[in-house]
């Protein structure tokens, strides 16, 4: 199991030779509002289209601004009967939780001791319209080598020309094999010095292009099927997503990949832990499936 594991993330997460720690451009901070509009609301499932799921706003104890968002129940992504199942707060002045414009975000420990921690949760959103996003929630343990147990759950906007045109799926998709990706874009958030600890209010965001060409992929339409994997890559050499920042230091990435079928979109976020499990950086790829040749 290993070796396949590490087999797949050289096919997923291999770069072109165009990213370099030189391309990496400045870019502007994400906009909490921005993120919240893209997610705050009712969302459904494709298996259950008429149950909606609220995501809230959470407002500070004293009044005035929004200082979070309260995600889905677990028992949402676990297709789990128990429909009282606590929800999720997403505070936003939890450096753990990184979330971008468009709605995706990726949420897990800011610190993480491979040797005492017995379970560790990472969980990320990939917005691939504002109608559809996948939901992957992994749940970590050192006893087993760090092989996520994850789950995938796609999620809608209660809309009639989104909801009419949905078909259940009962296929099992995290067992499908993972295809090769072109990666065209991506954006990351680091600190300025490699040695200060992780503060997200002081961080700097940067992104990256990979690829001049126009894509000639259809945009997602809203109701495509996704699927999804979480794996966790263990690097002993230079970590191409964050080489100026690690160098050659050992560290290891947690990766949540999501790709539509029928517009071959692929979504994917990043985690980076040094050796000692302190976050270093977290990185969100756009790109779309290679084609056969």
């Amino acid at each position: 199991m290993p070796v396949l594991h590490y087999l797949i993330l050289s096919c997923c997460f291999a770069f072109s030779s165009t990213l370099s720690s030189a391309s990496w451009k400045p870019c502007a901070q994400p906009r909490f509002d921005e993120f919240a509009s893209c997610t705050v609301g009712p969302w459904v499932t494709r298996a259950s289209q008429t149950e909606k799921h609220e995501v809230e706003e959470v407002m500070r104890s004293c009044g005035g601004a929004v200082q979070g968002i309260r995600e889905l129940s677990l028992s949402v992504a676990s297709q789990s009967q128990d429909t009282n199942g606590e929800t999720i707060y997403l505070n936003r002045a939890d450096g753990g939780f990184v979330y971008i414009d468009d709605g995706s975000y990726s949420f897990g420990p800011e610190k993480w001791n491979l040797l005492t921690d017995d379970e560790v949760i990472v969980m990320t959103n990939l917005a691939f319209t504002a109608s559809q996003r996948g939901w992957l929630t992994a749940k970590l343990r050192s006893e087993n080598g760090m092989l996520p147990q994850s789950t995938m759950t796609e999620l809608f906007r209660p809309i009639l020309s989104v909801t009419e045109n949905l078909a259940v799926d009962n296929v099992n998709k995290q067992d499908n094999a993972v295809p090769a990706i072109k990666w065209e874009r991506m954006q990351r958030v680091r600190m300025p010095n490699p040695t200060q600890p992780w503060s997200l209010a002081r961080a700097k965001w940067e992104q990256q292009l990979l690829s001049d060409e126009t894509s000639n992929v259809d945009k997602p339409t809203g109701t495509g099927s996704l699927m999804g994997w979480s794996f966790v890559e263990t690097i002993s050499k230079e970590n191409q997503l964050f080489a100026d920042i690690l160098g050659s230091e050992n560290s290891f990435n947690v990766n949540c990949l999501a790709i539509c079928e029928e517009s071959a979109v692929a979504r994917s976020s990043t985690r980076c832990y040094d050796s000692t499990g302190l976050l270093k950086g977290v990185a969100f790829l756009e790109g779309r499936i290679k084609e056969l040749d």
